[in-house]
């Protein structure tokens, strides 16, 4: 049901493969799409902060790096979960 749900219409931007496909042909032709995994994030969180940087062609000094590494935490980010609902739909809504 969850899979069937995901890979539908429903879903509020598309369905998911339709969605990471476009972005998949925007990452061939420009240089400035990049895809973090969010099991690398997981893994070296700082490492990929470091990629963005790059990316974005920006420096950060070791406090600000260590502040957007911290903002973009599990824990920070379970704190604030409510700015980070997805709506509209959600599958609760959905399975309702």
């Amino acid at each position: 049901m969850l899979l069937d749900w995901y890979l539908s219409e429903r879903m509020w931007w598309r369905s998911w493969p339709d969605n990471v496909e476009g972005w998949w042909r925007s990452a061939a032709e420009h240089p400035n799409v990049l895809f973090v995994h969010y099991e690398q994030m997981f893994a070296d969180l700082p490492g990929v902060v470091a990629r963005v940087m790059r990316l974005l062609g920006i420096e950060l000094t070791a406090a600000e790096q260590a502040e957007v590494v911290r903002k973009a935490g599990f824990d920070c980010l379970k704190e604030h979960e409510e700015r980070f609902e997805m709506s509209p739909p959600t599958l609760l809504q959905e399975l309702g």
